[in-house]
């Protein structure tokens, strides 16, 4: 499979964080990929060698899903920062979450269809971006304002925050931040805190951080809390995800 990406047009970086493109040009099916929760949802496109095509939005993942192709495809995704979805999809993002959703239904089935036309993977991508470029709204309304001041706070520090103290920081209630957030994003803050920690530990197992040294610096109690979290989020442990990091130590980390 070959894969590569690409900022977006200037006018949409508030919402669309990358446009990545895939092919998988082999008859056979290829091996399943684990995709692992990051706090974003998706739009992709998905264009068969037989013509046939098809345009899916993946909610916020709070569990990992494993993903493949069971045919040669060329795929044009668009990845939307949180937030993003909903305000130009015009559409609640927790009514998105833990849910793959047909574009027919939220933007129509000629919207739908016209997404999937273009074989060339450069077309469809300009396409996609010229839909979004479309919907961007006038004025961002309060709730997306808040949510994405949050998501930019839990993002800076990784995830290590109490809601509590967010919302006083932000200068509002806890609830109104559930309900901003969970409306704009797809889950509470505090789910959200939790998988950019998830994250950021994978990202220091991958670069080859050990298990004790990981959980300790990314603000878990112990090895077996961050265990817990790669159960949950990855559907494994350290050690089995990435075996090589995981010498030497009682624990392991997968995604």
């Amino acid at each position: 499979m070959a894969y590569w990406e690409r900022a977006p047009d200037p006018r949409l970086e508030e919402y669309v964080e990358r446009i990545s493109f895939s092919t998988d040009p082999a008859g056979e099916p290829s091996a399943p990929i684990r995709v692992v929760p990051d706090g974003r949802i998706d739009l992709l496109t998905s264009v068969a060698l037989s013509g046939s095509g098809r345009a899916d939005v993946f909610g916020v993942k709070t569990a990992a899903l494993w993903a493949r192709s069971e045919c040669a495809v060329a795929n044009v995704a668009v990845s939307f920062r949180p937030g993003g979805a909903a305000a130009l999809l015009n559409v609640s993002a927790d009514s998105l979450t833990d849910r793959a959703v047909p574009v027919r239904e939220i933007l129509g089935m000629e919207c739908a269809a016209r997404l999937v036309e273009p074989r060339d993977l450069g077309a469809r991508g300009a396409l996609l971006e010229a839909e979004l470029l479309a919907r961007l709204p006038a004025v961002a309304p309060d709730a997306e304002r808040l949510a994405r001041a949050a998501v930019a706070r839990i993002e800076r520090v990784a995830g290590r925050i109490r809601i509590v103290k967010l919302a006083r920081e932000l200068g509002v209630g806890e609830r109104r931040l559930e309900r901003s957030f969970r409306a704009q994003v797809g889950i509470g803050p505090k789910a959200f805190a939790r998988i950019a920690r998830f994250r950021a530990a994978w990202r220091a197992l991958e670069r080859g951080g050990a298990a004790v040294e990981v959980a300790l610096s990314r603000g878990y109690f112990d090895q077996a809390h961050l265990v817990r979290d790669f159960r949950a989020f990855a559907g494994d442990a350290p050690r089995r995800i990435f075996p090589s990091r995981a010498a030497g130590s009682a624990v392991s980390v997968e995604p």
